[in-house]
This record gives structure tokens, C-alpha cells and sequence, in this order.
């Protein structure tokens, strides 16, 4: 009686149960990881894109466009996506116009 009793006291293994759902679990936590990695990546690739892009365009465009080149590289260097948002949003429609309205000039 006590040795059956000592038996249930002992924990066992979930593969000795048949439980596998530990796997699935597992398996999830992996995926979920490797998703967050790629969206992470994914994002600084076009955080670091948008940046250069903003870097290339010439002096000249952003003074007709009326914009800050400076103030929009310190926002996408200091704030990251919420200023590369701004920078996408605000400036560079603008800078579209001004260089189509240079082009055509």
C-alpha cells in the first residue's frame, strides 16, 4: 500500500504519459519567434531603405519641396518607424511634387 502510494508521488514524463502537447506548444513558441524575427528584419530593411532614400534626394528638391532634410533624418534616426511614418506621410509626397514640378521646368 505505502509503495503504491510513493508511485503517484513521483512525477512522470509526459512522453511515458503519451502527452505530447508539450510539441505543439513548443513547436509555436519556435514559429512565433521566427515570425517576430522576420517582421523585425523585415522592418529595419525599410526603415534603413527610406532612410537612404531620404539621404539621396538632392538639397535643392527639399528647398522647393519647403522641407527640412535635416529634421526628417533626425526624426527617422531619433524615433525610428514613427519618423520614418512622418517622413512618408508629410515630406515626401511634397518632395514628389517639387521634383515632377523641377522635371518639368
Amino acid at each position: 500500500m505505502i509503495a503504491s502510494s510513493l508511485t503517484l508521488l513521483v512525477p512522470v514524463a509526459a512522453e511515458e504519459r503519451g502527452d505530447r502537447s508539450g510539441d505543439a506548444f513548443g513547436l509555436a513558441v519556435v514559429l512565433g519567434g521566427l515570425l517576430i524575427g522576420l517582421a523585425v528584419v523585415g522592418l529595419f530593411v525599410l526603415w534603413l531603405a527610406v532612410l537612404v532614400q531620404a539621404l539621396r534626394i538632392p538639397d535643392s528638391t527639399w528647398e522647393a519641396a519647403d522641407q527640412s532634410k535635416l529634421v526628417y533624418v533626425l526624426l527617422m534616426v531619433l524615433l525610428g518607424l514613427l519618423g520614418t511614418l512622418l517622413y512618408w506621410l508629410v515630406a515626401r509626397p511634397a518632395l514628389r511634387r517639387a521634383g515632377a514640378a523641377t522635371a518639368q521646368a
